[in-house]
């Protein structure tokens, strides 16, 4: 005889609902925040990657308009890059290993891009020194903009160096013996991959 099950009889019981929230929620907390940190990471790898493609277009434009020569600077690239708005007020993220970049501060530039981020550079006495291969200006990228408040982690910014041929490039990937000249000093730099920030790869 076939016996029919009463209402009560049917499903869970509150404890094991109890137990199946619990479950979830001690996965909710450990998968989320990860999700979170790949999708910022995500995201400012990609608008570092923008940006530097930004300034390798800045050059190749000031370049057929203009000779390139060992004086061009960071200040002659500035009319060829595609920013909303110059900033004077902002205080950005330095690259690892350094605390913060205020925005005000004489012979520097800070300029705001269409995705947020903020693109920093030298504007006085910084120049190519040369115009061999090697010779190369450099910029900081800032991914959100805005100062995190630490000298490592994930808020750093990116140190992008533009070379006369055009390549971009990081601590990471530059050529042995990249020279730079700035503020009336020259500077041989070797690769260096610790001293890019955690989020970002080729």
């Amino acid at each position: 005889m076939k016996r029919t099950l009463l209402f009560s009889e049917i499903g869970f019981t509150l404890a094991e609902l109890l137990i199946c929230l619990l479950i979830i929620g001690e996965i909710t907390t450990f998968t989320i925040p990860k999700l979170i940190t790949s999708q910022q990471n995500t995201q400012s790898n990609a608008i570092a990657k923008e940006a530097a493609g930004t300034l390798s277009t800045a050059l190749m434009q000031y370049k057929v308009a203009n000779t390139l020569s060992t004086s061009t600077s960071t200040a002659d690239l500035t009319p060829y890059l595609n920013y909303v708005a110059k900033d004077s007020t902002s205080i950005i993220d330095s690259e690892s290993g350094g605390t913060s970049l205020d925005c005000s501060t004489a012979g520097t530039a800070c300029y705001r891009l269409h995705n947020g981020a903020m693109l920093w550079c030298g504007t006085t006495n910084v120049d190519f020194g040369g115009t061999g291969t090697l010779n190369a200006i450099y910029f900081l990228i800032d991914p959100d903009g805005r100062y995190g408040g630490s000298t490592s982690g994930p808020s750093k910014s990116l140190k992008i160096y533009l070379y006369t041929t055009g390549r971009v490039a990081t601590w990471a990937s530059i050529t042995s013996n990249t020279v730079t000249h700035e503020w009336g000093s020259w500077y041989t730099t070797n690769p260096d991959a610790t001293r890019d920030p955690s989020w970002f790869s080729w």
